[in-house]
């Protein structure tokens, strides 16, 4: 399957990977694991505060870059939205906020119109589950220790041209009841995450147009429906086309691609059943926090944001509630959101309808995401409150000839519904309620509660990688559980990064009613430390 969860696949089923044959070489990804961690220790201690230290970072999502205002740059999730290039190559010791800033960009030419930077990233995250299937097996936990590396190189060739490679590896040690296990979760050997090159076609100071070809990561918006979904230990790319022309900050994007599929301990390669395009307007370059794949933005928006988009996709063989088909379905929605006038309330909506032919039967679905916030300005610990209501449409009887279930495609789902990622955006009902706070500089403190309920009794309760959870039959409840977060982040300065998170999921009366054996809620406790440079 595309796009594995490391927690949904790991709570629904003790990280069985079916049909995949997986060799994880643990040992050395553990001693690794350690190695590293003493460099960052002795690396990444928080140096002053700065520009480019503020937890409210702005990321470009846009398929232009923008020309760097300040240097070193922020650091983007992904690598190719930065730009290093210096405005003065002779004050690079004086600009540095780290001795590596120095030597992350090198000029490869006399006139330096040809230069190259490189950087890279380590993340090791921990996940420990309790009762992972709910009770329905004789599993009672499931613990695991994932390790990621990035590492790319961005080479220009004057103005109007440049060539991108990053490459990605990861690994994973499993425990299930207490005995090791081949790592389960997705591993990938040393694989080609972006290789594309980029031609500017034209750039003045109304209009930037360019092309893209190769292998890339695509984001869009909230990332409901397009993602490199970050959060997993691997991570989503496509190879094809693309572009993008913009005049000022709004402007258009568009692509043509190919999934690719990671192979353990394989070459990954793409897709060849799946075809996948899209073309996207917006406003202007969306925000998205630093903490994105963790956490959706724990600020107040600055300003408005709406995008209008399109996308289509054609796969040879998708399988549902009702079977195994051939499937062409198209996605047209809406994002908006933004601060409302000069109050300290904000707003956001994002609506999708989907069409299309899933064998011979017609595709109909839809999806719709409404959250309000407030953000009391003159309080103590910068709090913000938010509430949100999603609606994912289900299918309303298996045997007929229309399919109503909605597909989120490439979404970050562990931002959504909790970071284990166990639900999908499919036949589903999701009401939640936030609160943000920031007791001290750079530490971020978020308490949310969820109630998930299926939209529809007659489709079934679905994982992040689109396989059933559990069936409809059964039961005609719709209450899935309810559901506590809380999540605590921790930026060190410009590099080091610091997550924790503790999940407890109560089950509703649908689970209780799907399984022989008594219930027992869902825990989840997970870390993760991330080092960019």
């Amino acid at each position: 399957m595309l796009g594995y969860n490391d927690e949904s696949n790991c709570a629904a089923t003790g990280y069985q990977l079916e049909d995949q044959r997986i060799f994880t070489r643990a040992r050395r990804a553990t001693n690794c694991s350690i190695l590293i961690l003493l460099v960052i220790m002795g690396m990444a201690l928080p140096e002053s505060a700065g520009a480019n230290d503020s937890m409210a970072d702005e990321q470009e999502s846009a398929e232009s870059k923008s020309p760097s205002v300040s240097w070193p740059p922020r650091y983007q999730d992904r690598r190719f939205k930065e730009d290093w290039k210096p405005a003065d190559w002779d004050s690079l010791d004086r600009s540095a906020l780290k001795w590596h800033d120095r030597i992350k960009v090198l000029p490869l030419s006399s006139d330096k119109t040809t230069w190259a930077s490189f950087g890279g990233q380590v993340r090791f995250r921990s996940a420990l589950l309790r009762s992972p299937d709910f009770g329905s097996s004789t599993t009672s936990s499931v613990d695991a220790a994932m390790f990621r590396f990035r590492a790319f190189g961005d080479f220009h060739f004057g103005e109007k041209f440049r060539v991108f490679a990053e490459g990605i590896y990861s690994d994973s040690l499993t425990k299930r009841d207490g005995e090791t296990l081949p790592g389960l979760s997705v591993s990938n050997s040393p694989a080609i995450l972006n290789l594309f090159g980029e031609w500017n076609l034209g750039s003045d100071s109304s209009r930037d147009t360019g092309i893209w070809v190769g292998r890339r990561e695509l984001q869009y918006g909230q990332q409901r429906i397009v993602s490199p979904q970050s959060w997993l230990n691997t991570r989503q790319s496509f190879e094809g086309v693309g572009g993008w022309i913009r005049a000022g900050e709004s402007g258009f994007s568009a692509f043509l691609v190919q999934p690719v599929i990671v192979v353990p301990e394989g070459r990954n390669t793409r897709d060849e059943d799946t075809t996948f395009w899209g073309l996207v307007y917006s406003n202007r370059e969306a925000v998205v926090p630093v903490l994105n794949e963790f956490a959706r933005s724990l600020t107040r928006p600055a300003r408005g944001f709406w995008e209008p988009y399109v996308f289509g996709i054609h796969r040879k063989e998708v399988t549902v509630l009702q079977g195994t088909e051939a499937e062409d379905r198209y996605s047209v929605g809406l994002l908006s959101y933004g601060p409302y006038a000069n109050t300290p309330f904000d707003a956001e909506a994002e609506a999708t309808f989907q069409f299309g032919r899933f064998g011979s039967s017609d595709v109909r679905a839809w999806a719709l995401t409404l959250i309000g916030g407030l953000s009391p300005g003159d309080w103590r610990l910068n709090p913000r409150f938010w509430a949100s209501l999603d609606y994912a449409s289900g299918d309303q009887d298996p045997n007929d000839n229309k399919l109503q279930t909605y597909d989120p495609l490439y979404p970050l789902g562990q931002t959504f519904f909790g970071v284990h990622g166990l639900i999908d955006r499919r036949n589903l009902i999701s009401a939640s309620i936030n609160a943000d706070i920031v007791p001290a500089q750079k530490l971020l403190v978020r308490a949310s509660m969820f109630s998930l309920w299926r939209a529809e009794t007659t489709d079934a309760v679905y994982r992040t990688n689109g396989s059933i959870l559990r069936p409809p039959s059964g039961s005609e409840a719709r209450h899935i559980g309810v559901q506590a977060q809380g999540m605590v982040g921790y930026q060190a300065g410009r590099n080091l990064l610091l997550v924790g998170v503790l999940t407890w999921l109560r089950p509703g009366k649908f689970i209780k009613e799907t399984q022989a054996r008594p219930t027992s809620d869902f825990w989840l406790l997970s870390f993760a430390l991330q080092w960019t440079f």
